[in-house]
């Protein structure tokens, strides 16, 4: 039908046709491209037309532009369907779409995940086709629309994601509010996703809201299932049957006793290798070939064992299981060794004899190992050499640094790549002992690389070690979000491998890496609980994890400021007789006077200042550990009270902090110390009033000199705040109080009227700010000069060096990230497309002072680590320039940077030391950092940021010039004043 002989399109978006008349208009809009477009273009009009006040003008960020322009372009066209759906004629509301509903849903439902808007929350037995097709129903765009009218916004989602609309399912339930029922639903949307962590978020919102809401249990189960927690999964399922819903109840037992049995099963298989593995040599028939194929990397540790302490007439014996290894390896790697410990038994018997003397607790000691170790080397009994070497090192499982050479050389010469990554381990281990984290990561990523080529050159059972290795080494140092990824990524290959066992110890770090990952936010809670009662569940028996895991949950909850929550965690954790590690002690040492240091009795104090001693007096007790426990007592006792003392207290925390900066820098348990111990005096100091106790106590954690004036400090911990001025004469004014209810606090309110007139007269304000505070954007008037503070290795460089602008970059398209404007530089060195990757900026700052570099800043995934720059990726890939990058490099120079990037100043949420790229850059010896803490417009950005440089430098590219704070305030003075946007009131100074 032609398009002349159809009503007005104009008519039908207005509603003024006949039911004939506009069924006509319908029936032609399918087909005409023409009129559809001219119904989008009335849409458009009307949308404009009718729309409410005009909002302030915002700033979108950069990186998301691309897509949004995709998504106003799907937007428009599911719009034009709905606006045809929502003109058909009908005596129906709202209401009536949704009686209408039930019986538009299918018999059967075709996904997992359970939904909470009433009228799909029935139960439909779950069936799936087995294609690749996402499963989806059809709901008529007509209901969609007629909801929408009616206002349920919440229905309009569901049905959205039911028709596998998932980008309209999440905007709509994402306007539906924050009920358990929405937050449920919500899960429902990202399960289906495959985002398994945020679905548990969201479902443990809604359990807080709602205890009991079976929706949000049902959905949770799921998402502990999708994380890999089948116990844990099990266990939520049978809460859901418990409340004996028809249907749901059925489906719940049947999916927990499943997920029971699958679990069950793999820790049988564990622990019968687990059983059978040390008496292979008397026993070789306890460990059946079928288990050794099923387990190949568990049985093969205990393989190699039995094969170098087995006599000749032993071998024979254990070829089964060989042949089984090497089936299931693909490989005859297993029967090589076999070969080669079958002549040293023909030809040297007493070798393997004396090994089997020490896998049965009776190794030579003093000449005789050395003549043992000997005779090992003369024959070339390499096999045999690499096992005793570690096995009669001082440790008994790591090598002694002496010997460490000679295993290297050994290993690295071995023809079984089993060996030859043993051998990296071993090097690693030697270098985590000494504290050389760096020497460690190196060798691990080496070791890293071969497993990911995967083959028979990478043996999963020795990739798995190396990975949780890599996660420890990563934990240790306080890199999280690698630790974190590391060890997800082992877990992976754990589960796909049967390791029960390392999925325990993967446990113990997901669990620990939920708590240190989000000091400040206390945002991992749902991930701690869940990690935590998986390893409970998996070990019901042990009453010290149970009782970890409790302490665990309690610290998130502290952080999160739930104190009485915390408290009744701890409340519920078990005593337990057997002793803990020195190390799960003294956390849950930390934890306990965390709480008592808010409430408390003279007996508790009593009875855990005795429990700190007799840690103390344990023999060999590490320096880092002792540090720990003399901050526990020292924050248990410095605001005095009944069985407290103030100035004791105050005493250990400085000999905390003292111990603490003697030990490796890279060890994120001193530096925690550190900052943790100048938090706690500077608030006591500012609680008694003494203001300059207060910033130097501040000022020295984080190495810079006492201002003699104009210095504003900040410091908040657990409910306690404090703001200490000095003003342009020398003079103090301290705020403290203990107000603080939210970790999302505005850390403006600090800044009290009294505070802000005493700065009025300083040209320039240092802010010495702990975090989370340090970094925070406009908390001083636009109108005054001020800076944050922090420390840097070595006093800054003299200039003299070249101007360097990074532009053009070229980040992975796999990103999204719309491409930038130009931004070039007249003079200097400009680093643009392709030569812009992370290792050449670093390198052409390293000389440079004067810095520009212009890119996308990009918060890290999960919000985990600082914000990073998105550069060009190099040849292996790499395109992020992170904070750890910045804060290794060394800026001879001590350059003005200007990071023109969104949100580059955004710090990691961790309360121990300030972390983000700014303060990274002016640890590595920058003069000056200039960066935003919100997104930046595109257009304008380079305007501002000349202007920063011109009056910072007097002319672009020179050294020296005025004062940069006084610069960026005079910059967004005179921005402001013509009208321009308030954008630039996020920018901020890092000297």
């Amino acid at each position: 039908m032609s398009c002349e002989r159809v009503p007005s399109v104009h008519a039908f978006a207005d509603g003024e046709l006949s039911a004939a008349d506009a069924a006509l208009v319908r029936e032609h809009l399918a087909d005409c491209q023409a009129c559809q477009v001219e119904l989008a273009e009335v849409m458009q009009l009307e949308a404009v037309t009718s729309a409410h006040a005009p909002r302030a003008a915002q700033v979108t960020p950069l990186r998301r532009r691309r897509g949004q322009v995709l998504g106003v372009s799907v937007a428009l066209a599911a719009a034009v369907a709905l606006y045809v759906a929502a003109r058909r004629p009908t005596s129906r509301g709202g209401a009536g779409a949704v009686a209408a509903l039930a019986f538009e849903l299918p018999a059967e439902r075709g996904w997992e995940a359970r939904l909470s808007w009433a009228p799909a929350a029935a139960h439909r037995p779950y069936a799936v086709a087995r294609s690749a097709e996402l499963p989806r129903s059809v709901i008529p765009l007509g209901t969609l629309a007629e909801l929408e009218r009616a206002g349920d916004v919440h229905g309009v989602g569901v049905l959205a994601l039911l028709n596998g609309d998932h980008r309209q399912a999440e905007a709509f339930l994402d306007r539906a509010g924050a009920g358990p029922d929405v937050l449920a639903d919500r899960a429902a949307l990202a399960l289906a996703d495959g985002r398994g962590e945020r679905a548990l978020e969201l479902c443990d919102e809604a359990l807080e809201l709602a205890p009991g809401h079976a929706g949000a249990r049902w959905n949770r189960a799921l998402a502990l299932r999708e994380l890999g927690l089948e116990l844990a999964a099990a266990g939520a399922l049978r809460q859901v049957a418990a409340l004996g819903e028809a249907g749901w109840a059925g489906e719940a037992e049947q999916r927990a006793a499943a997920l029971e049995a699958a679990a069950a099963e793999r820790g049988a298989l564990t622990a019968r290798v687990l059983a059978a593995g040390p008496a292979l040599l008397d026993d070789p028939a306890a460990l059946s070939a079928d288990d050794a194929r099923r387990l190949p990397g568990l049985a093969r540790l205990y393989v190699y064992d039995a094969l170098r302490a087995a006599s000749s007439a032993q071998l024979s014996a254990l070829f089964p299981l060989v042949a089984a290894l090497d089936e299931a390896l693909g490989a005859d790697a297993v029967a090589a060794l076999a070969r080669r410990a079958a002549s040293v038994a023909a030809t040297h018997p007493t070798l393997p004899a004396t090994y089997r003397e020490i896998l049965a607790g009776r190794p030579p000691v003093g000449a005789a190992r050395g003549r043992y170790l000997a005779a090992l080397r003369a024959v070339g009994a390499n096999d045999l050499l690499i096992a005793a070497l570690v096995r009669l090192s001082a440790s008994g499982g790591v090598v002694d640094a002496a010997d460490l050479p000679e295993l290297s050389e050994v290993t690295g010469a071995s023809p079984d790549p089993w060996m030859k990554l043993y051998g990296i381990e071993q090097r690693a281990q030697v270098a985590l002992a000494a504290g050389d984290l760096p020497a460690a990561e190196a060798l691990l990523l080496r070791a890293k690389v071969k497993c990911q080529a995967g083959g028979p050159e990478a043996p999963a059972f020795r990739c798995i070690r190396l990975g949780v290795l890599l996660g420890s080494v990563y934990g240790r140092w306080q890199r999280v979000p690698e630790a974190r990824a590391e060890a997800l990524r082992t877990w992976e290959l754990a589960r796909a491998e049967r390791e029960w066992f390392a999925e325990g110890q993967l446990l113990e770090s997901l669990s620990s890496l939920a708590v240190i990952s989000d000091d400040s936010t206390g945002g991992k809670l749902a991930q701690a609980r869940a990690y935590s009662e998986e390893l409970v569940r998996r070990r019901p028996d042990d009453c010290a994890v149970a009782s970890w895991a409790r302490h665990l949950v309690a610290q998130v909850l502290i952080n999160r400021l739930r104190l009485d929550d915390a408290r009744q965690e701890l409340a519920a954790a078990p005593r337990c007789d057997a002793a803990v590690g020195v190390d799960e002690a003294a956390a849950q040492i930390f934890v306990r006077a965390h709480l008592l240091r808010e409430q408390a009795t003279a007996a508790q104090v009593r009875e855990l200042r005795d429990e700190i001693a007799a840690l103390r007096g344990v023999p060999g007790l590490p320096a880092a550990l002792r540090a720990s426990l003399d901050h526990s007592e020292g924050r248990l006792l410095i605001d005095g009270g009944p069985g407290r003392d103030a100035a004791a207290g105050a005493a250990l925390l400085r000999a905390s902090i003292a111990t603490a900066r003697g030990l490796e820098t890279a060890d994120a348990a001193a530096r925690k110390v550190v900052g943790f111990g100048s938090s706690v005096l500077a608030l006591a100091a500012a609680r008694a009033g003494d203001g300059a106790a207060a910033l130097t106590a501040i000022a020295d954690e984080q190495g810079v000199p006492l201002p003699a004036r104009c210095a504003l400090g900040l410091a908040v911990e657990d409910r306690r705040r404090m703001a200490v001025a000095r003003d342009v004469e020398g003079r103090w004014r301290v705020h403290y109080d203990e107000r603080r209810v939210s970790t999302q606090d505005d850390p403006r309110e600090l800044v009290t009227a009294e505070l802000l007139a005493s700065l009025a007269a300083c040209p320039v304000i240092d802010v010495l700010a702990r975090p989370p505070l340090h970094g925070a954007a406009r908390l001083l008037p636009e109108e005054l000069a001020w800076r944050y503070r922090s420390a840097r290795r070595a006093p800054a460089g003299a200039g003299g060096g070249p101007t360097v602008t990074v532009g053009d970059v070229e980040p992975p398209a796999a990103l999204g990230l719309p491409r930038l404007a130009n931004w070039r530089d007249a003079k200097g060195q400009t680093l643009a497309g392709a030569a812009a990757t992370p290792a050449r900026v670093l390198a052409a700052l390293t000389t440079a002072s004067d810095v520009v570099i212009h890119a996308h800043g990009v918060g890290a995934p999960g919000a985990d680590d600082a914000s990073f720059l998105a550069l060009s990726a190099d040849a292996r890939g790499d395109y992020a320039l992170t904070a750890a990058e910045v804060r290794a490099a060394k800026l001879e120079r001590g350059p003005l940077v200007v990071l023109a990037a969104c949100g580059a100043a955004k710090g990691a949420p961790v309360v121990h030391e300030p972390w983000s790229l700014p303060a990274a850059f002016v640890y590595a010896g920058a003069r000056a950092v200039v960066a935003s803490a919100a997104p930046i417009p595109d257009a304008e950005a380079s305007e501002f940021f000349d202007a920063v440089r011109a009056g910072a430098t007097g002319v672009p590219g020179a050294p020296g010039g005025a004062d940069v704070a006084i610069a960026v305030r005079d910059a967004r003075v005179r921005w402001l004043a013509r009208g321009g946007a308030d954008w630039v009131k996020d920018i901020l100074v890092f000297e």
